[in-house]
């Protein structure tokens, strides 16, 4: 049986084969389309799902503060893909070393409104894997409706059947 670190490790590996996956389907929205409203939200919503990474990786204390926060506005994909592979990462240095022991961590933070919170890491590592899963899923709608192509991004398609 893994552990629980183990775990998070597996599912950060799924969701970052999941993110290429994402992008290659915003990748393929015709060019006529890519001024469109939607495929701004797109763009705006896969770089929301890396800043939120970013920020959570600096609020445990593993990464600096990201430059411009929730301003940050990413254009390009290749600008898309430049993000992804800062943030992804060092997130697999930080899950690379942490045991089930840190997993009760209590991390204390402040939200973007300001307000003060606690939590642990496992409730916030748990939180980044269901959060990045929501705004996908949110990214593929609007891929679809602007012509790109889309494809199934479920856990169960990734792990295969080689687990068992």
């Amino acid at each position: 049986m893994n552990s629980f670190s183990d775990r998070f490790r597996k599912w950060f590996e799924y969701e970052s084969s999941s993110n290429q996956k994402v992008i290659e389907m915003m990748d393929s929205v015709p060019s006529e389309k890519r001024n469109d409203f939607q495929f701004e939200k797109a763009m705006s919503l896969m770089t929301h799902i890396f800043i939120a990474r970013q920020r959570w990786l600096h609020r445990i204390g593993k990464y600096p503060a990201a430059d411009g926060g929730s301003d940050i506005r990413v254009t390009t994909i290749p600008e898309l893909l430049q993000l992804k592979s800062m943030t992804e990462t060092s997130w697999s240095e930080y899950l690379l070393n942490i045991g089930d022991q840190e997993l009760g961590r209590v991390i204390e933070y402040r939200r973007v409104d300001g307000t003060q919170r606690v939590n642990t890491l496992e409730d916030i590592l748990t939180h980044l894997c269901y959060h990045g899963m929501y705004h996908r899923g949110q990214i593929v709608l609007l891929v679809n409706s602007l012509g790109g192509n889309v494809e199934d991004t479920d856990y169960i398609y990734w792990v295969g059947q080689d687990e068992f």
